[in-house]
């Protein structure tokens, strides 16, 4: 069985244009899980849609495309049309298109995952984010005709659960559904689960065992309430950023949340709307075992489920070769410390990478010396008065917090002494070269020494991310790949 569609959403044209690259430079791989795959840009908009917005969106152009055949089609749409700002080395060309240990990229391994979900689902949408992989048991049973939404759930601590989607259940079914709940919450609606998963937490064991609730994973709305959320996006103008988790299922269950309404005018209004389609859907609720959710939104998630016998390698990796060193291609000097991952780098003049470090897209060009807890991706751009690629290297910690907004913003040892609020992302740090090669070298050297200088253009995240030359960037990790493989014959 095949999906008839797999979406995946897009934030710009650049961003489309080289997710369409990439599907194609795949196709006969991908050839075997669905009839079609398209990209879908989400449309200008003078503030965020966000990935409920895009959900409406996407709707309406399935519709538009299928017709008739909408409601006995099953489509899989995969939000991945972000910025990455938490995973830089993503952001240039998408996380769904990183590599896995096994080479396989996160987009295979999708398809390949919810291979078991297509073959038990009706007709119907599935819904889901591009930085996780799921865990699908063999033997999970659902698919009742007459559910109008699935849900998929896993267990998560307390933690986790404060900042999620949180399904409180009753009998075994949905009661209610909660977003971003204190632990206060969780306890007094008796969200929470002890540490097998199955026993309510009473006054006699809340200390006995750590505590879980279960959060959102993925889900499955029917063709009638697709079609449902299509005519609604038809019909009225997006003003305001919606989410297609807290915004759309918040009013699923018996019970609905006090929190739900409890929001500014726009985003109330939206919310009305989408009570009136999903308050009387009929609900499924699905739980996955414990050790089955893989989040992928930061470089230590990416670092840490990467590792050799992690549990992720465990569920995903052990009937596969492993590879810390993905697609690329090192000297035979070059040494790589086992906890680092290197993905489509030319190390051929050799290197020493130190601890947890994370490489994507490098070339170098002479024996380089990464340190501990280095990010490092280099990134094709093209400035309007310039006709020829140029390069940056985004030189980072791993530790760094590229959002947060701050009044004395440290890079490295480097106090960067800006005079106003900033935050990582936006602030000017890094030099702009004629070449890969030198891109490295001189942002290495800049971590270690770094000085403005008049003659040194330096650029932000935010600007290289505006600029980027994706055509240049997908020309080289082909050449790359092409090489490696011509070596390996």
């Amino acid at each position: 069985m095949l999906w008839t569609a797999v979406v995946l959403t897009a934030c710009d044209s650049k961003q489309k244009e080289a997710y369409e690259t990439q599907i194609g430079q795949l196709r006969q791989r991908l050839k075997s899980f669905s009839e079609n795959f398209y990209v879908f840009e989400d449309e200008f908009h003078p503030f965020k849609i966000g990935s409920g917005g895009a959900t409406l969106k996407v709707l309406q152009q399935l519709f538009a495309l299928f017709g008739d055949r909408f409601n006995r089609s099953r489509f899989l749409v995969i939000h991945s049309g972000g910025l990455s700002k938490r995973l830089p080395i993503a952001s240039a060309v998408g996380k769904i298109f990183l590599c896995l240990p096994n080479e396989k990229t996160f987009l295979e391994m999708k398809v390949q995952s919810y291979r078991r979900i297509l073959e038990m689902m009706c007709p119907g949408v599935l819904i889901c984010a591009s930085d996780t992989l799921e865990y699908i048991p063999y033997d999970m049973q659902f698919g009742d005709p007459s559910s109008d939404v699935v849900l998929f759930a896993h267990p998560s601590n307390v933690d986790i659960a404060t900042q999620h989607g949180v399904y409180v259940l009753k009998s075994g079914s949905l009661h209610k559904v909660l977003q971003k709940p204190s632990l206060e919450k969780l306890k007094s609606t008796n969200a929470l689960f002890t540490g097998d998963f199955s026993d309510r937490v009473t006054a006699q064991n809340y200390y006995a065992s750590e505590l879980f609730a279960y959060t959102d994973s993925f889900y499955i709305i029917s063709s009638r309430i697709a079609m449902d959320l299509a005519k609604l996006g038809k019909k009225t103008d997006l003003n305001c950023e919606l989410c297609c988790y807290g915004d759309f299922l918040g009013g699923l269950g018996v019970e609905l949340d006090d929190d739900y309404l409890d929001t500014n005018e726009l985003v109330k209004s939206w919310r009305i709307e989408l009570l009136n389609i999903f308050r009387d859907a009929s609900v499924e609720f699905v739980r996955l075992p414990s050790d089955s959710f893989f989040h992928f939104g930061t470089s230590k998630e990416l670092l840490c489920h990467f590792k050799l016998n992690s549990t992720f390698y465990n569920r995903f990796l052990t009937r596969e070769r492993y590879h810390n060193v993905i697609l690329s291609s090192v000297a035979s000097s070059t040494k790589i410390a086992s906890t680092s991952v290197i993905q489509l780098c030319d190390l051929s003049f050799g290197a020493e990478v130190g601890e947890n470090c994370l490489l994507y897209g490098c070339k170098n060009g002479k024996f380089t010396h990464v340190p501990d807890g280095i990010i490092a991706t280099t990134i094709a751009i093209r400035r309007h008065s310039q006709k020829q690629s140029e390069y940056v290297t985004l030189i980072l910690s791993i530790g760094d917090e590229l959002k947060s907004e701050k009044d004395h913003l440290r890079w490295f040892d480097h106090d960067l002494k800006n005079k106003e609020k900033i935050s990582l992302w936006d602030i000017p740090l890094f030099p702009v070269c004629e070449s890969m090669e030198e891109s490295l070298e001189m942002s290495l050297r800049m971590c270690n020494d770094f000085e403005r200088r008049d003659n040194i253009c330096l650029l932000s995240i935010d600007d290289v991310v505006q600029m980027k030359d994706c055509d240049a960037i997908l020309r080289y990790q082909k050449e790359l790949i092409s090489r490696l493989k011509t070596v390996s014959k």
